[in-house]
């Protein structure tokens, strides 16, 4: 892989300063430099499904006819006016990203781009919660986290956009917050300043980043691989052995009834906290948490 060739999204700006929940500056360089693949999890993959639809009430509120991407878009954001105003969503995971004019390693994958017939343009940014816990400050006051106020403000500078407008949606509560993020060009400045400086250090150098962890150490530096050695069962490893298997199936078979109770006592409780000394289904910051009371069982 020609390092020259890697190109660094919105997502990757926030693990590289260490902001990111999700993942490190060592994993952003890892997955950068080949040696991961990005798994995205159910969770996630449920987060674009919903994205996808809040991106459409979008539309609907503000009148705005919705169009697919096309491969034709990707030059959207260098467009002047007239334009055909509507909102066009951004680029999929495999449909390429919108690039910088200038710095060809720089893009970003916005969830959408609104023109407007005026000729004013803005930024639509979509993302899913299951707490706005982290959303406000110690006041309680509404706020933007940090990691996405960072990964916005590159979506601005690559997209050479004044304006984004960010929709959040809790799937615990079904709540949504609005919040209208205006680009701050010596922020952007700074974070592209930044963001530079760790590619010529760490993509286009060969100087590893600081947060090593051992599984990516392993990967940078693998284990040589050893020869297998088989050693003959005896009688006692044979019994042992069979006694996991059993007891594996009855793990399973276990757990399938024990879910099933679960599933029977969560139907019952409903909206209520739960059944005194039986079980309990509480809400909390994650979603309801069920908890058998019944002496002797487990946590």
């Amino acid at each position: 892989m020609n390092p020259h060739d890697i190109t660094i999204g919105a997502s990757d700006v926030p693990g590289i300063f260490g902001l990111s929940p999700w993942q490190s500056p060592s994993a952003v360089w890892a997955r950068l430099k080949g040696l991961t693949e990005s798994q995205p999890s159910d969770a996630t993959r449920r987060g674009h499904t919903l994205e996808l639809g809040i991106l459409m009430e979008y539309a609907d509120r503000h009148a705005l006819k919705a169009y697919r991407w096309q491969t034709s878009h990707r030059h959207l954001h260098r467009q002047r006016p007239p334009y055909r105003a509507g909102l066009y969503r951004g680029p999929g995971i495999d449909q390429g990203r919108m690039i910088h004019p200038v710095y060809p390693w720089a893009g970003c994958r916005p969830d959408a781009i609104v023109l407007q017939e005026d000729g004013t343009r803005h930024l639509v940014e979509v993302k899913t919660t299951r707490s706005f816990r982290d959303w406000q400050d110690a006041d309680g006051n509404p706020i933007l986290p940090p990691h996405y106020v960072v990964q916005v403000q590159w979506q601005m500078l690559v997209t050479d956009t004044q304006l984004t407008h960010l929709e959040a949606f809790c799937t615990f509560d079904d709540s949504r917050r609005s919040y209208t993020v205006v680009y701050d060009p010596a922020l952007a400045s700074r974070i592209f300043g930044l963001v530079q400086d760790w590619r010529l250090r760490h993509i286009i150098g060969e100087e590893l980043p600081t947060d090593m962890t051992a599984d990516i150490a392993g990967l940078v530096w693998p284990k040589p691989a050893e020869p297998e050695t088989w050693l003959e069962p005896s009688a006692e490893d044979l019994v042992v052995g069979s006694q996991y298997a059993r007891l594996s199936s009855d793990i399973k078979r276990l757990t399938v009834e024990r879910d099933a109770c679960k599933d029977k006592l969560t139907v019952r409780i409903k909206d209520a906290t739960g059944i005194t000394g039986v079980a309990s289904w509480k809400a909390t910051s994650r979603g309801r948490t069920f908890r058998c009371l019944v002496e002797g069982s487990e946590p």
